[in-house]
């Protein structure tokens, strides 16, 4: 299952690249912040991942390889 890697690979490369001015993103606009947190403070995605990954729904680990 494939599913919940993917899902933090994608967070993670949303989190690497700077945030856009004049969206939505209202923090966290540096190359390693919490792109998802600047959107919606109140909001834990984390815990989504970590409770998936606990329901055996898969691992957070992941290889990304480039092409």
């Amino acid at each position: 299952m494939l599913g919940v890697a993917i899902e933090q690979a994608a967070i993670n490369l949303i989190n690497f690249q700077k945030g856009l001015e004049n969206t939505r993103l209202t923090a966290n606009f540096a190359p390693g912040e919490d792109k998802f947190k600047g959107v919606y403070p109140d909001t834990d995605h984390e815990a989504q991942l970590s409770h998936a990954e606990k329901l055996g729904m898969g691992s957070r680990q992941y290889e990304l390889i480039r092409l």
